[in-house]
């Protein structure tokens, strides 16, 4: 079988976070496969680097590999306004790509670090449809699973960064589709949320975004959700943002 190859210090972590067990790749790989051929309801991509995606993302578990691919795989056909026309050149995914509204920053936190991703909602459109940033969201994760080994193995930090937005934008957000942005991040995608940290928020809009969207986060990220962000990852992250976004 082939498949990529982690750098040494991912691969220690995925030995020693993830049970990964290097010896038993190939034999898991092939026992999802066949399980795959025998659920003609799922379309699911079983190369192997897509595979040993969610067996790293479900530490190795098949049961909950099985369940998180079902999962993975549905909530594409129940929830179409994520997953369908996903074309990047459209003019509302061209405004948040050309604005800088969320990037995945180039470095992490040591080399087996997690992949910080920077939302910057000081530049987002307020008359963008509150779909689409969703929607843009889950089209950069998507890309993020495809390569990226450190968002695969060490998980994602998330620095939301709400300088200037109004609490009405946020209350916008209907609570539907706050349910479902949570839901597919935290239950549907095959990764480990590390943290959420909220910076520049004014008072109204903490409360605001706990009114509507922390009532629907499992306990687990609720307890990595914070507005208290160490001072040098935040500089080494507004740094790395500002230098991408205007290369």
């Amino acid at each position: 079988m082939v498949y990529r190859t982690l750098s040494v210090p991912l691969q220690r972590k995925a030995i020693e976070e993830l049970n990964e067990d290097p010896p038993m790749i190939d034999e898991c790989l092939l026992g999802i496969r066949e399980w795959i051929e025998k659920q003609p309801h799922l379309k699911v991509k079983s190369d192997d680097d897509s595979l040993l995606v969610f067996l790293r993302g479900c530490k190795w578990s098949l049961e909950r590999v099985k369940e998180k691919l079902d999962h993975f795989y549905t909530v594409r056909t129940l929830i179409p306004e994520f997953f369908s026309d996903r074309d990047p050149l459209t003019e509302d995914i061209q405004t948040l790509l050309n604005r800088g509204v969320m990037l995945p920053l180039p470095n992490t936190n040591g080399s087996d670090g997690p992949r910080i991703c920077y939302f910057n909602f000081e530049c987002v459109d307020l008359d963008l449809p509150k779909i689409v940033p969703s929607k843009y969201f889950f089209m950069i994760l998507d890309a993020l699973l495809e390569e990226d080994d450190h968002l695969i193995v060490s998980g994602i930090e998330i620095i939301i960064n709400m300088k200037g937005l109004p609490a009405s934008y946020l209350m916008q957000f209907t609570p539907t589709l706050a349910m479902q942005s949570i839901h597919c991040l935290q239950s549907a995608y095959p990764l480990r949320v590390r943290r959420i940290l909220l910076i520049n928020a004014m008072p109204a809009i903490e409360k605001v975004f706990s009114a509507i969207f922390m009532p629907f986060f499992g306990k687990k990220i609720k307890d990595r959700v914070s507005d208290d962000c160490p001072k040098r990852l935040l500089f080494n992250s507004a740094c790395e943002y500002h230098a991408i976004k205007n290369e």
